[in-house]
């Protein structure tokens, strides 16, 4: 038992020594906290996708995540990548698509991606695609004319759901 460290990071130290998962009542006694404590932080770590759930019976397993947060690939990435809502507003960017098309990202986020002002994006042909998208992934190919010199581009849709049930699209460019 560990003290002076947030429960938090006790619980996800416990869950690293045991990658087959463990009980809240396990984690409980591991760290020598209680079961309530336990389960709350636990749910906190689990919608910030820290943590996954798997139900055996009516027991709960608890073990880390084995995805990447998207906040963290995004950075991984040398593709532009732009994160919408279902209702098409901008919620993420990576740096690379800020560089790329020189935009601040306060200026982006939250925005329509109509309205957002971005070449080969910011058009109804673009809207068009995305609304389609019924499948998992679309790969589109267009050209871009600036400064009298032409740019290939491919975008891809990716439909994606997160993991307190909001969807979401990722661009990639």
């Amino acid at each position: 038992m560990s003290h002076g460290h947030p429960i938090p990071d006790q619980i996800l130290r416990a869950l690293r020594l045991r990658p087959k998962g463990m009980t809240i009542t396990d984690i409980a006694k591991q760290i020598g906290a209680t079961r309530n404590s336990v389960s709350k932080h636990l749910e906190i770590l689990h919608i910030g996708g820290k943590v996954d759930v798997n139900i055996i019976g009516n027991a709960k397993l608890y073990s880390l995540a084995q995805r990447i947060p998207i906040s963290d690939f995004l950075c991984f990435t040398k593709n532009l990548i732009l994160v919408l809502d279902s209702a098409h507003q901008i919620t993420q960017v990576n740096d690379q698509f800020l560089d790329h098309f020189q935009i601040n990202r306060d200026d982006l986020i939250e925005m329509h991606i109509l309205d957002a002002g971005i070449p080969i994006i910011s058009t109804q042909e673009t809207l068009d695609i995305i609304e389609a998208t019924k499948t998992e992934r679309v790969v589109n190919e267009f050209s871009l004319v600036e400064n009298q010199e032409e740019f290939f581009y491919t975008m891809e849709v990716i439909r994606t759901r997160f993991e307190y049930g909001g969807g979401g699209r990722h661009h990639s460019a």
